[in-house]
């Protein structure tokens, strides 16, 4: 079994394990949502506008801390998809 596909398993067991946060998840339909409501205005096919979702465990660990030091910063959730024309379209998490 090559290595990447160990990796996903082991990621999607660790996943099973762990209760998804029905807030974030919501959160994160939105990001969806608006990524396929404005695909038009940036001249993508809709349907290409959504490329994944990734949702990241608690177990990830934080990402850094807020500039005042107070917070620790977690990503938990991401979506991805193409921005622009399809000509130059490019992946892209900017929503």
């Amino acid at each position: 079994m090559k290595r990447r596909a160990k990796q996903e398993g082991a990621a999607k067991a660790m996943a099973r394990d762990q209760p998804l946060d029905r807030a974030t998840l919501i959160h994160e339909a939105g990001h969806a949502v608006g990524r396929y409501l404005t695909a038009d205005a940036f001249g993508i096919e809709r349907g290409h506008s959504i490329s994944h979702i990734d949702i990241y465990p608690d177990s990830a660990g934080p990402i850094g801390h807020s500039q005042d030091g107070k917070m620790v910063l977690v990503s938990q959730a991401t979506t991805f998809g193409t921005i622009g024309d399809e000509g130059t379209s490019r992946t892209c998490n900017c929503m």
